[in-house]
């Protein structure tokens, strides 16, 4: 019921907070994988209803702290963490936040859907390269299928954009 409020001040504290971010506040970025993607845990067991997330309609809210912890995080310790408890690292939960959401149907879905290519964007125009070359290929298979789909312009604004910041990205 306060999801919107958390994430809002969440994002006040990853972006008004100190540089590199706490690792307090690290411990907050596998929560909102879980609350997009699920993935039960030991420690956060989640209901039946809630294995595979519970707010991928909420990236409109997502985005800002997310971006926070990719760009203020800095980019390298969000390039190198790791889930510790189940040994995901944090570039992967990135990816899988972004698979999920872009591909989300429905043309109410993609205002989200763009919010998740928004978090692609903040990966190539803030991680140094090569740091994020290896995922190069990953992005932009899904950016590339789903751009043949997208019904909205702010979608298919946002997947040029993206794939604007990945062929511009370590281009040498």
């Amino acid at each position: 019921d306060f999801l919107e409020e958390a994430l809002e001040l969440l994002n006040y504290l990853t972006y008004y907070g100190p540089s590199p971010i706490p690792a307090s506040l690290w411990r907050l970025f596998p929560r909102l994988y879980q609350a997009v993607c699920g993935h039960s845990t030991a420690l956060l067991p989640l209901p039946v209803t809630c294995q595979d997330g519970w707010a991928p309609d909420f990236m409109v809210n997502l985005l800002p702290p997310l971006e926070n912890f990719i760009i203020r995080g800095p980019p390298e310790a969000f390039m190198s963490g790791t889930w510790s408890e189940v040994g995901v690292p944090y570039p992967e939960m990135i990816f899988g936040i972004v698979k999920k959401v872009v591909h989300m149907c429905g043309i109410g879905s993609e205002k989200d859907g763009a919010c998740a290519v928004k978090l692609c964007s903040a990966i190539y125009t803030s991680v140094p390269a090569p740091a994020a070359d290896a995922w190069l290929p990953r992005y932009f298979d899904e950016l590339w299928h789903r751009l043949h789909t997208a019904e909205s312009a702010v979608l298919r604004r946002c997947i040029f954009s993206a794939l604007a910041s990945m062929l511009w990205y370590n281009a040498q």
